[in-house]
């Protein structure tokens, strides 16, 4: 009985995971991938995101691998990760005790225990473009 010889392929990958994605969609020519101009990025593209779903990674793979056929490249989004959670019981955020959201650092603000305030919503919301996340007072 003869079988078929076992073909190898080799698959290259590139992987950044260095730099927090922005909040700021795909426009028209931001980026080209082997000569191939990558469409802009839509709402539609992303159906999990609840903010910032034009811009989102999702949004952003998406559009990269409509051109897949073209440029021989994909992407994928890396599963969100969470290093800690905490309950917020109040205090000042200062260099020993602060948050820290996609690398982006918070401080510098007071919160108080059981006060709703929007103090801690703000100061995450002021970084949103840097980090990805926005917060919310539920």
């Amino acid at each position: 009985m003869l079988r078929p010889k076992p073909t190898l392929s080799r698959v290259w990958a590139a992987v950044n995971t260095g730099t927090a994605v922005t909040t700021n969609g795909i426009a028209a020519d931001d980026i080209a991938i082997n000569n191939v101009t990558i469409r802009t990025t839509t709402a539609v593209d992303d159906s999990v995101s609840t903010s910032f779903a034009t811009g989102s990674a999702i949004a952003k793979a998406s559009a990269i691998n409509d051109s897949t056929k073209f440029t021989g490249v994909s992407a994928y989004v890396n599963t969100t990760t969470r290093a800690g959670r905490a309950q917020v019981t109040g205090g000042q955020l200062d260099q020993t005790d602060y948050i820290t959201i996609n690398g982006k650092v918070i401080t510098g603000i007071s919160v108080v225990q059981g006060v709703a305030d929007h103090t801690l919503v703000e100061a995450i919301n002021a970084v949103a473009s840097d980090t990805g996340v926005v917060a919310s007072l539920t």
